[in-house]
């Protein structure tokens, strides 16, 4: 990590010095665009267009054309972030739903968890650190022996709270008398490092009804930094 400072010449600008100044000038701004301006936090020293990593978040920014904010393109340690974190999730048997009640759906068997950020006991995902941003959240259940005119609803529910307004629930309405029935959604959300996500499902046919199995699964990845 380096990061050049205002000896012998203001920032990446070598003044006129003697020897040994003038040599550890050079080498400390050779140093720093080595590192890409490598350190903690965001460099005092800036100039319009310059990369830097800040070592904190190993986050990787450019200073946009003003000099006057860093734009952040993704964490160096994770291929730039891209579609990371990521989860798909199913359960590994049928599980029974209420009449009319929402109902955590419980994939308890992962497909993928690149962060190991889901926890198949509580059925949650939840951002980890320094890792927020706008992600991809979907998922379909399945639910058995509906009847004609019957619905089922699937909501994904914040810190163990519906959404209240968009993407709050996803519906479908059976078409025949004792029939699999399914819903499926994606939307995406703004969430930070700390926030769970779950799926929950319910009925209305008026006894408890079981999901189907194999057609059953949730997932989401992270689409932006921010």
């Amino acid at each position: 990590m380096a990061r050049v400072d205002d000896t012998g010449g203001n920032g990446f600008v070598v003044d006129n010095n003697v020897g040994s100044v003038f040599r550890t000038k050079i080498n400390s701004a050779f140093a720093a665009i080595n590192s890409l301006n490598s350190g903690s936090g965001d460099p005092s020293i800036t100039t319009a267009y310059q990369p830097s990593i800040n070592s904190d978040s190993d986050i990787l920014s450019i200073r946009n054309g003003a000099n006057n904010a860093f734009v952040q393109l993704g964490y160096i340690d994770t291929n730039f972030g891209i579609n990371k974190p990521a989860f798909a999730v199913r359960p590994s048997g049928a599980q029974a739903i209420a009449n009319t009640t929402f109902t955590i759906v419980n994939n308890n068997t992962e497909i993928l968890d690149t962060d190991t950020a889901y926890n198949n006991s509580t059925y949650k995902f939840t951002v980890p650190t320094a890792k927020a941003g706008k992600y991809v959240i979907g998922g379909q259940v399945c639910i058995d022996d509906l009847q004609d005119g019957d619905a089922i609803q699937m909501s994904f529910y914040v810190n163990d709270a519906q959404l209240t307004a968009y993407g709050k629930v996803s519906r479908a309405y059976c078409s025949a008398a004792d029939v699999f029935t399914s819903v499926h959604a994606q939307l995406i959300l703004d969430l930070s490092v700390g926030d769970t996500v779950a799926q929950y499902v319910e009925h209305n046919e008026g006894n408890n009804q079981n999901t189907v199995t194999a057609e059953t699964w949730f997932y989401g990845y992270r689409l932006t930094v921010s």
